[in-house]
């Protein structure tokens, strides 16, 4: 996820929420969600865009899933077709399924950046298709359809008849191309988003859906048999990423190559010093550059003061098993633990180690300190649980 573990950027989100709890009124809202929310979300697309969308039109909704949901209940009959880029996210042909639609996969390649086109989408109509779905950006591929491409897409599909669903679930996570939205060019198309992915609200399960003209009445109902309503709680969270000017919403990261080349020339002088740390899969990398050449090292040899002496520390050595049983300490291969600081996340009664003649790379558990017999004993209550089991 973009913002998984970055409290801070959503601390007005939490703050809302908090805030809201704290008065204990916790009640159903209304099945289009709140009225304050959604017509936060047309100034959105107004101050953003430059797009008006009425607030009737939007409808809040239980994550994308649920938007997409009510856009294929409300437009698809038993047999309906549906045309989609092959591949794309797996879940959709399942939906249409679920409302006894049939999925009608396109197959695309790089050479049409894995979008569908407007001849292919004409060859492929039927009888039986009921519209066309695509996303932009798209998952998996992660390529962009431009607002002249939606166009064209949005007036071959009415002119067949058809409705017209565009998922931008992941709008505002691009690099070198401002964000766009498919209302700009196709006003009668079902426009599917979520506070998941820009938002960095993952967990809060909360979207919204621009249904056109006409369908809100239709949508409403079957929202309300489907799941009455929205969290009340993450539609108070989320009005805070629009209250808070979006302060939840920092820039999408850009792609490390560049990152790289974005780098100042003024980053040589840091040569030979160590950078920052950053942490991966349970342990510290320390990122440091070569001296001479300047470029990056990763795990490079600790400082003197932070060397281990190994095979000298105190203790009992116990021989990791094989396989490793589960135990609440955590197992760290003594070669990609060489450059590891001493943080407040080392396992507090053990570490691995190895001692000299052993054979390369071999973890050995030494216990350390007045915790040592502690440490044998649950290592050795964790190896006989294993060979009990």
């Amino acid at each position: 996820q973009v913002f998984r573990g970055r409290i801070s950027r959503i601390a007005p989100v939490l703050d809302a929420a908090t805030r809201f709890l704290s008065r204990g009124e916790v009640h159903y809202t209304a099945t289009l969600g709140l009225p304050a929310l959604r017509e936060a979300i047309a100034g959105h697309y107004r101050a953003r865009f430059g797009v008006d969308v009425s607030p009737a039109r939007i409808i809040i909704t239980p994550g994308a899933s649920g938007a997409l949901m009510l856009a294929l209940a409300a437009t698809t009959a038993p047999g309906d077709g549906w045309l989609l880029p092959d591949p794309t996210y797996p879940s959709n042909r399942h939906l249409i399924r679920s409302f006894e639609g049939v999925a009608q996969p396109m197959p695309v390649d790089a050479a049409q950046a894995y979008q569908p086109t407007v001849e292919q989408v004409d060859a492929a109509w039927t009888a039986t298709t009921r519209g066309l779905m695509v996303a932009t950006p798209s998952n998996p591929t992660g390529t962009l359809l431009d607002l002249p491409q939606l166009a064209a897409l949005a007036d071959c599909v009415r002119q067949h008849g058809g409705a017209f669903i565009v998922d931008e679930i992941y709008q505002g996570l691009s690099y070198g191309v401002a964000a766009s939205t498919a209302l700009a060019v196709a006003n009668d198309a079902f426009i599917v988003n979520s506070f998941s992915k820009y938002f960095g609200m993952t967990g809060w399960r909360l979207g919204w859906l621009v249904v056109p003209d006409g369908l809100t009445r239709d949508i409403e109902r079957l929202a309300q048999h489907f799941y009455i309503c929205p969290s009340t709680v993450a539609q108070h969270a989320a009005l805070a990423a629009f209250t808070q000017r979006l302060a939840c919403c920092p820039p999408a990261r850009a792609p490390r190559s560049l990152r790289r080349a974005a780098q100042p020339a003024a980053a040589g002088a840091a040569r030979g010093r160590l950078l920052h740390h950053r942490r991966t899969a349970g342990r510290v990398l320390h990122l440091r550059r070569h001296r001479r050449t300047g470029r990056g090292l990763r795990n490079p040899r600790p400082p003197p003061d932070r060397r281990r002496r190994r095979g000298r520390h105190p203790g009992h050595r116990l021989r990791r098993p094989s396989p490793p049983p589960a135990h609440p300490l955590r197992l760290h291969h003594p070669q990609r633990t060489a450059g590891r600081s001493r943080g407040t996340d080392r396992p507090a009664a053990a570490r691995l180690t190895t001692k000299k003649g052993d054979p390369p790379g071999r973890p050995i558990y030494v216990a350390q300190g007045a915790q040592a017999s502690s440490a044998i004993l649950l290592k050795r209550a964790c190896i006989a649980s294993t060979f009990l089991a």
